[in-house]
Formats: C-alpha cells, structure tokens, sequence
C-alpha cells in the first residue's frame, strides 16, 4: 500500500514539474478601465485585450449613444466576443455625465466638429495611446459609433483621417447634422483629405433619427469622398449602387418573437413583434469608386428601430434580431483597409 502511495505522489509531482509558466500559457483576456486626459479634458474608456492577441492587430474604437455608458455599450454590441475569435482590441470611449447631462457625444457642437480640439482630440488621444501601448497596427485602426456615437464617428472620420482606416455610421445624420453635399467635412479633412470608406447602417422604422435623416449620412460621405480623392466634385464615386437584397423570402410568425424594451430607455423591437426568424429584411447598396473598389455602403434595415440590431437585448437600446451588423462592419473594415 506504502509503495502505491509513494508512486502515486511521485507521478503528481512529476506531472506538477511539467506544468507550463503563466508566461507560456494561454494569457487571460482582460476588460479594463483607463483614463485619458488632454487640454480638452479627461474621459475613461474601457479597453477589451482578447487573450491571443497577436502584435499587430487591428484595433475598432466603438462610441456609444445618448443615455448609455461604456459597460452598457460592450454588453449590448457583443464586440468583445468578436474580438476573441478575430483577434482585434476594443475600446469604448465614454462620454462624462459633466460634459453632457444625457452622455451623448457633443457631436452637434461646433467645438466638437474640429481637429486639434474638444472631443474628436480626446477619441484621436484615447486611439493613438492604445495603438501604441498595444503594438496594434496603425493602418487598421476604425471608428463605429451609434445614434450620437454614429455621428460623433462622422466627426472622427472627419476631423482625424489620418488616424482612423474606416468608419462606421448607425442611426445617425450628415457630418455637423445638415452636411448633404459632404463639403463641410471634406474642409474638416484639411491637408490631409483622402476619401474614408465609411459602412452606414439605417433602421427604416427609427422614429428618433428618421429614415430620410439617416440617408443623408450617405449623401454627405459620397459627396466627401467625390471631393477628397482629388479635390474637384467630378463624379469620381459612383453615384449609381449595386443592390443586394437579403432575408426577403422568410415568411414572418406575428408573436413569435421578443418584442424587448425591459432596460432602460429602449424602444421596442419590431420584427420580434412581427415573427422575424433571424433577422429583418435589409437591402445593401454598395458605392464604388473609379477603380472598381466599394467606398460606400448603406443598408435600410427594413422594419428595424432606433436600435443596434443583432445585439444581446440585456443591453440598451438593441435588437437581437439581426443582420449582424458588428460583423458586417468588421468585414468591411478590413475588405478596406486591404484595398
């Protein structure tokens, strides 16, 4: 008995000797919270690092809305979880309840519509700290935000074309919120305009930035990007899309689905209410320039409302009927920024 024994304890230890150093294990992924702070001011993010992350990896800044924080937003997008299996870094600038009692990005302010200065210099300071601290590869940074997060993402795209490869836009209006001809922006770009793949996302049932509002976030990055490329308003961006329907052939079971609401400040989910299987009918318009490459895409998401859709539903103001757009961005991001 004493012999099994012996042999027993020296197997655990045997096997305990050959157990791998933390260093050389699979490391943890970690969910943290910083502080950034600039002449313009001092706002926290949290930063989402998945486990494998290899030297060189994109990075995707996500700017929540109104009434949300960065918590919030996280949860609701589900952009960690895709950061695990692509191997990206998030971060989620949050807006300070001081600077604007609803937290919503200040967008809509001419201080906050300008390189150098207010908040765009503080999301740009934010960026360039976590490229750097993180070895990330600076041509695959991108900006995706939603309703005042959407619009602030416009402005970053803007303002900071230098730093940010891509953007993209839910539930949100033109740059400055009346920029149909894209001129606007196109001065914000300065000397370092160039036109901005920029992936556009659109509720057809949003009753908070209606669905003609939304369009004109596409004609506005049209118009810049016809004026960047080379400065003249020469029809260089295809002003003609291709068309792609999706999800028109479900048949819908009323009552079948989750009609949502319970956080917060939501609104309801239409297409739950409806019996939308997986996701609502949605039409993909793609902008290409003279070269063949797509610039611009817009999707009417028919039926959906002022809400990130294909979301967890514990978060505010989501969905959980698709399309996915989290994904749909990232592939656009990078379809681009390989170009």
């Amino acid at each position: 008995m004493r012999r099994c024994v012996s042999v027993l304890v020296a197997g655990v230890m045997l096997a305990a000797a050959f157990v791998p150093p933390a260093s050389a294990r699979e490391k943890a992924s970690s969910f943290e919270r910083h502080s950034y702070t600039n002449e313009a001011g001092t706002r926290q993010y949290l930063l989402f690092v998945p486990g494998k992350l290899k030297h060189g990896a994109p990075v995707v800044v996500y700017l929540h809305g109104c009434n949300q924080t960065a918590d919030d937003a996280a949860l609701g997008t589900r952009f960690n979880d895709l950061a695990v299996e692509e191997g990206f870094l998030v971060v989620y600038p949050e807006q300070d309840p001081n600077a604007n009692g609803s937290r919503c990005w200040n967008w809509f302010l001419p201080e906050h519509q300008n390189r150098g200065g207010g908040e765009p210099s503080i999301i740009a300071g934010i960026t360039n700290e976590v490229v750097a601290r993180h070895r990330a590869d600076d041509a695959r940074v991108f900006v995706l935000g939603a309703s005042a997060g959407g619009a602030m993402s416009t402005n970053m795209a803007a303002t900071y074309p230098d730093v940010f490869a891509a953007a993209g836009v839910l539930a949100a209006p033109a740059y400055a919120g009346a920029d149909i001809t894209g001129d606007l922006a196109y001065a914000a770009m300065g000397d370092r305009a160039r036109p901005v793949p920029v992936v556009i996302f659109q509720g057809t049932a949003d009753l908070l930035v209606n669905y003609p509002l939304g369009r004109t976030a596409l004609t506005q990055w049209l118009g810049t990007n016809d004026l960047a490329d080379n400065g003249a308003r020469d029809g260089s961006i295809s002003s003609s899309p291709e068309i792609e329907n999706r999800s028109f052939e479900q048949q819908p079971e009323p009552g079948s689905g989750d009609p949502c609401i319970p956080p917060p400040n939501s609104f309801p989910c239409a297409g739950g209410a409806a019996g939308f299987r997986d996701e609502y009918p949605h039409t993909i318009e793609r902008y290409r320039d003279a070269d063949g490459k797509v610039v611009v895409e817009f999707w009417s998401i028919h039926g959906l409302g002022h809400a990130f859709p294909g979301g967890d539903a514990k978060g505010s103001f989501v969905d959980p009927l698709g399309p996915d757009v989290r994904s749909a961005a990232f592939e656009f991001f990078l379809a681009s920024s390989a170009l």
